[in-house]
């Protein structure tokens, strides 16, 4: 059933992606900006892509490591960047070598 959810998921995921393109083109796609920690973000897309790495039965370790787990509230286009890292995470993820080991690592302070 999990394997069903997430790759409904995933085609849900490419669905928008041409939909956004279409958007792009037609100059009528609309950011929705707010307020987020981007440590706090960066962690939830790191564990989502952990799940990936099972699934894939593969001989990778996905380390996720904050210095300093201050926030650090940015304000823009949340899903957007959601979007960004989670295809920078899975490209690594897709193309990395068995036995290699995929470091995360932020350094956050306060800013407001």
């Amino acid at each position: 059933m999990d394997i069903i959810i997430r790759n409904a998921n995933r085609l849900q995921r490419l669905t928008e992606d041409i939909l956004d393109v279409q958007k792009i083109e037609s100059r009528t796609l609309k950011l929705n900006k707010e307020r987020f920690d981007l440590n706090d973000l960066i962690l939830n897309v790191v564990d989502d892509n952990k799940n990936q790495i099972g699934d894939q039965n593969r001989d990778l370790k996905l380390i996720q490591q904050l210095d300093n787990a201050s926030p650090v509230w940015v304000e823009g286009g949340k899903y957007r960047i959601i979007q960004a890292i989670s295809n920078l995470l899975g490209n690594t993820l897709k193309f990395a070598k068995d036995g290699h080991c995929i470091s995360q690592c932020e350094k956050g302070s306060e800013k407001q």
